[in-house]
């Protein structure tokens, strides 16, 4: 299974009361960094067979951003598992009612998404240690048995870098980061 694991774009200032900080939507900056991403991964082909987000604003907003570019064409599947309180235990339920060959977007937040990419390619000794960027993107891929391998994980910074260099490269000298 190939999981993309998506911070949030930037969102502004947190709210004080959570239910206000729900309803706290992008910010420009994180609408670019959304289509960055989104232009990243339809550069590099990959389609989901499934989208899932946490249900908070900004997250489902950046699912949606990265949804278009890439062609997604189904629904956007919100889940309390991705929320900035998931729990572990949720997460891997979701996880084990997708195909074993999907290409999945996760999308959610900062310590929890970090958490879950760590406990995923950790060790028996216990978890290894990420930090995503708002923004960012990692590529996990988990098999049925045994820890999963992270791919990659790119920064803002790091995403505009490739594509600058992406589009100033000659045709059909691509690179295949998938």
């Amino acid at each position: 299974m190939n999981l993309y694991f998506v911070r949030h774009g930037s969102a502004g200032t947190p709210k004080p009361h959570p239910q206000e900080d729900a309803k706290r939507g992008l910010d420009r900056e994180g609408r670019r960094q959304c289509e960055l991403i989104g232009k990243f991964l339809a550069t590099l082909g990959i389609r989901f067979g499934e989208i899932v987000s946490s249900p908070l604003r900004r997250a489902s907003e950046s699912a949606a951003i990265i949804a278009k570019p890439t062609r997604y064409k189904g629904r956007i599947a919100l889940t309390p598992a991705l929320r900035p309180d998931g729990v572990y235990e949720r997460f891997l339920e979701l996880l084990s009612d997708m195909p074993s060959g999907a290409s999945v977007l996760l999308v959610g937040h900062n310590v929890k998404l970090a958490e879950f990419i760590g406990k995923l390619i950790g060790d028996s000794s216990g978890r290894a240690r990420i930090h995503l960027k708002k923004g960012a993107v990692a590529k996990v891929v988990k098999r049925r048995k045994g820890a999963a391998a992270l791919q990659w994980c790119l920064t803002p910074r790091l995403l505009r870098a490739y594509l600058a260099e992406e589009n100033s490269a000659p045709p059909g000298s691509r690179s295949d980061a998938k």
